[in-house]
């Protein structure tokens, strides 16, 4: 075998690893998305009267140039009202977040850990 050759293989493995990575990311991303809706539609400091805003909470990935981006986001006009107004007292989009940080860290090992060797 040549050098060239040598070359060769260790490009396409190097393509195969990128695949990989980028497999394992979309994976963790999307269960993370789906763990971000689902525990701020069911814990939230609110009462609801209409279910609306529940309804409208979801969270979706996005991919920006080499990056992906979860947006968790509730759709009702006074929604941004629940997560700023006086202080935070109502706010759950970030909870969900801040409360989930431990298990989406490991969402995150377990997609990419085995693809990273």
């Amino acid at each position: 075998m040549s050098l060239l050759d040598d070359l060769t293989r260790a490009l396409e493995r190097l393509d195969d690893w990128e695949l990989g990575i980028r497999q394992g990311c979309e994976e963790a991303v999307t269960a993370i998305a789906e763990l971000l809706t689902d525990y701020a539609k069911a814990n939230h400091p609110w009462v609801s009267r209409n279910g609306a805003t529940e309804a409208s909470t979801g969270a979706f990935v996005e991919l920006r140039g080499e990056v992906l981006t979860i947006v968790l986001e509730a759709g009702t006009d006074y929604a941004r009202f629940l997560e700023l107004a006086r202080g935070g007292r109502w706010a759950w989009l970030w909870e969900a977040v801040s409360a989930n940080e431990e298990t989406i860290r490991n969402l995150l090992e377990r997609s990419l850990g085995e693809r990273m060797r």
